[in-house]
């Protein structure tokens, strides 16, 4: 007999810290400006497609799926839309990821299916004949499947095309699915608010959501090593122990898609209020408006490219926007929501070496770079807002080698570029607490900022400001 299934109260639950009304005005006389993000738009061939998943894949491009279409579709970084019909009949393709065998995954009416690079589709039947939702490549190199049925839920399926069903206990009508940092796949509930997790042999928890939220909705693997969901009137995070903590939706948009970005951020859609917003680790979130009016953009996921692109359900197109003028790149460090990039240059001339450093993000401000091998770090450096304190923006680095270097610190917002070198010899740590100034820019499209939820996170230049008091600790 199988075991009761372990149910976690909402009592754990973390809403953060209260933010007042007041806090979020005296901290936007104090901001400037925010990094500028550029749209582009593809129509896709097909007529009325009726979009829905976007993934990015192994081959660099991007794929995605099309209901009414019935095909699946690939886009090239540069924009070059090819679409493959699927074979056979009972064909609504839903959600789609990149599999550990190279090819893309996406879910079907009562099918799994598989898309070679090259276009060629192959579909494996559900043995329930359930109508598969979600879909996400799991840890255990298998394609993980949410199920519609009322006797299995998860499906696992091998690349091979060996399907295995997993029934979860209790009134629940699964949604999305994801590889959690954990090791386990993590999912969502939306009529039973409960977020999810399953282990690779099929044991199930799940977690109670607080009350104020209704319907999570997409998940996703965060860069912070939680879970980052979607839900109708917040983002939400929870932890691998399953601890909560809310982010109001400052629009009230109905938040949809949710993507971990290139730049540490997580990315996430509004169809309803058409817009593409951003939320840091720390909270803080913006939005951006595509040029299209009700373009209803869906999922969204990021690209080889650096950028994220999305669904425009409402247009029949595809959407790009950059994550900020800094482009994260093998030899550059993108720091502080994408407006500062970092590059290092050394040189060993005992040895008659010279090269660049070789970055590793490690949070939104933070990073370190590496010389000669990736198990020997060399330097971290990182970029703070202090405009709270002094109108500057501080640059920080602390030195774990005598090696000359140079570190170049560029402001993608103004051009501004800052140089540090260290001579020969010298093992130092420098603090510059007058780095940059805070110099407003031209910013693309709409963009609005809130502070979620610690009031000292000010944002660079709130557009609307809503009182956040409801983001609270329970």
């Amino acid at each position: 007999m199988r075991d009761p299934l372990p149910r976690v109260p909402p009592d754990s639950v973390d809403r953060g810290r209260p933010v007042t009304l007041a806090a979020l005005f005296a901290f936007a006389a104090l901001t400037t400006g925010v990094s500028a993000q550029t749209f582009t738009e593809y129509p896709v061939p097909t007529t009325d497609s009726q979009m829905l998943g976007i993934t990015g894949g192994s081959d660099g491009n991007i794929w995605f799926t099309e209901q009414l279409g019935k095909k699946i579709g690939r886009i090239t970084p540069a924009g070059v839309i090819t679409e493959f019909t699927i074979p056979g009949t009972l064909d609504s393709p839903k959600q789609i990821t990149a599999g550990p065998d190279g090819n893309v995954w996406f879910s079907d009416f009562i099918s799994v299916g598989r898309v070679t690079p090259s276009g060629d589709i192959t579909r494996f039947q559900i043995p329930s004949s359930s109508l598969p939702e979600g879909i996400t490549s799991g840890p255990d190199g298998n394609i993980w499947v949410t199920l519609s049925s009322r006797d299995f839920q998860i499906a696992r399926v091998t690349t091979n095309g060996a399907i295995t069903e997993f029934a979860v206990p209790g009134v629940v009508q699964l949604h999305a699915i994801t590889s959690g940092p954990d090791g386990n796949l993590w999912f969502t509930d939306p009529n039973g608010n409960h977020i999810g997790r399953i282990t690779t042999a099929g044991s199930v928890t799940l977690f109670s959501t607080p009350q104020e939220v209704t319907g999570p909705y997409e998940i996703v693997s965060g860069p912070d090593g939680n879970l980052w969901f979607t839900s109708a009137f917040h983002i939400g995070r929870i932890t691998t122990a399953g601890v909560i903590t809310l982010f109001p939706d400052f629009g009230g948009d109905f938040p949809r898609g949710i993507a971990a970005g290139p730049d540490g951020n997580v990315w996430y859609t509004e169809s309803v209020g058409n817009n593409i917003g951003r939320i840091g680790m720390d909270g803080r979130m913006a939005e951006f408006r595509p040029p299209t009016a009700l373009a209803g953009p869906l999922d969204i996921a990021a690209g080889s490219d650096g950028a994220m692109w999305f669904i425009e359900s409402g247009k029949n197109k595809i959407g790009r926007i950059t994550t900020g003028p800094c482009t994260p790149g093998p030899t550059s460090l993108c720091l502080n929501d994408g407006r500062f990039q970092v590059d290092v240059a050394w040189r060993a001339p005992a040895q008659g070496t010279s090269g660049v450093g070789i970055p590793v993000r490690l949070t939104a401000d933070t990073g370190s770079f590496w010389f000669f091998s990736s198990s020997n770090v060399e330097l971290v450096i990182k970029v703070v807002n202090g405009l709270a304190v002094n109108s500057r923006y501080w640059v920080f680095y602390g030195a774990l080698s005598d090696v000359e270097y140079t570190i170049t610190v560029r402001d993608a917002a103004t051009g501004a570029v800052k140089t540090y070198v260290n001579p020969s010899g010298r093992l130092a740590s420098v603090a510059d607490t007058d780095a940059f100034p805070a110099v407003a820019f031209q910013a693309a499209g709409k963009q609005t900022e809130a502070v979620l939820p610690a009031a000292e996170s000010a944002p660079d230049a709130p557009v609307r400001v809503r009182d956040l008091a409801r983001t609270r600790s329970r």
